[in-house]
C-alpha cells in the first residue's frame, strides 16, 4: 500500500507477522511530518511493531530527526519494537551535525537501540 505523506514525500506500507515496515522515499520535513506522526501514533496505539526504511530519504530537518527519536521513545516506553534501517552516511552525518546521536541529551536510549548509534 502507497500513501502520500505531504507533497516531497511518499511511503510504502509492507504487513507482515504483526509488524510494519514502512519504506519512506523523499523529503522528512515540515510539509510530511503531520502525516508521518499520525500514522506512528496508529501504530503505538494498536500495538504494532514498526520498521522505517531511511535509504530514499532525500533530506531531513530538524523537525524529521525529533520525530524519529519522539517515536522511538514512546515505542520503546511501551515495550515496542521501533527501529530504523538503511540510513545513508549522508543522513547519519546530518543528524550528528543537528545534534542527534547516542549521547545527546535528546536520546534517552543512550544504548545500541539509540536511532544514531549505527
Amino acid at each position: 500500500m502507497r500513501m502520500e505523506l505531504g507533497p516531497e514525500m511518499s511511503a510504502e506500507i509492507v504487513e507482515g507477522n504483526g509488524e510494519k515496515e514502512l519504506r519512506l522515499q523523499g523529503e522528512l520535513c515540515l510539509p510530511a511530518l503531520d502525516d508521518l506522526r499520525r500514522f506512528l501514533l496508529e501504530a503505538v496505539n494498536t500495538g504494532i511493531f514498526v520498521s522505517l526504511r531511511l535509504d530514499q530519504i532525500t533530506a531531513s530537518d530538524l523537525g524529521g530527526y525529533q520525530l524519529l527519536c519522539s517515536a522511538h521513545r514512546t515505542f520503546k516506553r511501551r515495550g515496542l519494537r521501533f527501529s530504523a534501517n538503511g540510513s545513508t552516511a549522508e543522513f547519519r552525518r546530518a543528524a550528528l551535525a543537528a545534534g542527534f546521536h547516542p549521547e545527546c541529551s535528546t536520546c534517552r536510549a543512550r544504548d545500541a537501540s539509540c536511532l544514531w548509534s549505527v
